[in-house]
């Protein structure tokens, strides 16, 4: 019997396990992709409250255009009232046209929501970028980060995710993204 065999397998089962287990617990997004990704580029999408905003609960979030939704809060969770803290999808669709959110600010109960036309503020070219998004008191801030490329650049507004990457804020009061 080959032992170093089966613990390779072993580990290759449990790494597949904890993954699934990880999702089905994160539950957060449905990610509503078709089979042609053909001329859809491979972008992420994500927010993550825990460290960026923990005031603060997202009731719900859209991200899509061309009439469908890319990445979206699973509809029977926001049905029944749970709430969004973080979440990260990586994979081919199409650029978002809008951006919706709904939040709570829990230091006031206030209750906001926001829909942003993304259509003319994010980059001609999504490829390898990361649509981000951080909710603070009434104010939906939404940015745009670079894959890594080897420079270091000052965390600025983002100060607890994505340090040291390229973004640019894209709204509110910025002209986009499209460089």
């Amino acid at each position: 019997m080959n032992v170093g065999g089966w613990h390779a397998a072993a580990a290759r089962i449990f790494v597949c396990v904890a993954v699934a287990i990880a999702c089905c617990l994160a539950g957060c997004a449905v990610v509503t992709t078709n089979v042609a990704t053909i001329g859809k580029p491979f972008h992420e999408f994500s927010f993550n409250l825990l460290k960026d905003s923990p005031y603060t609960d997202v009731l719900d979030y859209r991200y899509g255009g061309n009439g469908s939704c890319e990445v979206c809060a699973n509809p029977r969770r926001v049905f029944q009232g749970e709430l969004f803290h973080q979440t990260g999808v990586g994979t081919w669709m199409s650029k978002g046209e809008y951006l919706y959110v709904k939040w709570r600010d829990n230091r006031t109960g206030d209750v906001y929501e926001d829909r942003v036309d993304l259509r003319s503020r994010l980059p001609k070219k999504m490829d390898q970028k990361t649509v981000y998004f951080v909710p603070k008191g009434a104010v939906l801030y939404v940015y745009v980060i670079w894959p890594i490329d080897g420079h270091q650049y000052p965390p600025g507004e983002l100060e607890h995710s994505y340090i040291g990457r390229k973004y640019v804020r894209i709204y509110p009061d910025s002209l986009g993204a499209n460089h």
